[in-house]
């Protein structure tokens, strides 16, 4: 019994699945993403009113046209006391003026839009009567207020 217990580990070490002679090289690597090549800013031209806000929607292009998903994009304002930006592209107007240049910029590559804010635009207007309860032929006097975006009255 002693040869056949000696046998064992050379009859286990042939049996193993372990690989012989020399191991496949590595599989390639994966080509490096699209380069952006082009960057469009839409809509490319917007008029706000002070407190007023807009969305604008950066497009990136590769070499091939075709459209880059998932890339950072900065924001930026050339002039922030006029028209602020957020990082998503959130235009608010924060004072009359412009044109303001709102600029998209993503690996080297920048789109811009021209962003205007218009100063006391009327949103909404209000109107209130002295007398709410009005009998047949009788007359009310009407108040129209203009308000800006902000709620604030406009004269």
């Amino acid at each position: 019994m002693r040869p056949l217990i000696a046998l064992l580990p050379l009859a286990a070490l042939a049996c193993s699945s372990a690989p012989t002679g020399t191991t496949p090289p590595p599989p390639p690597p994966p080509p490096p993403p699209a380069a952006v090549v082009t960057i469009t800013v839409t809509p490319g031209v917007q008029t706000l009113s002070i407190g007023g806000t807009a969305s604008l929607a950066a497009e990136l292009k590769g070499a091939d046209g075709a459209v880059l998903n998932g890339r950072a994009v900065i924001w930026t304002s050339s002039g922030g006391a006029i028209a602020s930006v957020s990082s998503t592209g959130l235009v608010s107007g924060v004072s009359a003026g412009g044109p303001v240049t709102i600029t998209a910029t993503s690996e080297g590559k920048s789109g811009t839009a021209q962003v205007t804010v218009a100063g006391d635009v009327v949103a909404t207007v209000e109107v209130t009567a002295g007398t709410t309860t009005l009998g047949v032929g009788a007359t009310t006097q009407l108040v129209a207020t203009p308000r800006s975006a902000a709620g604030t009255a406009l004269t």
